[in-house]
């Protein structure tokens, strides 16, 4: 688990900034993916 440290990190980062709206709309029109809040 500690080799995925970092990255777990950065995907952690990530899902934090895209918790406002606007940011998550963008991420909407190029994945499914969604932050979970």
């Amino acid at each position: 688990m500690e080799q995925y440290e970092d990255d777990l990190a950065c995907v952690q980062a990530l899902m934090m900034r895209l918790r406002t709206l606007k940011q998550s709309a963008k991420l909407r029109l190029k994945s499914s993916l969604r932050p979970v809040i």
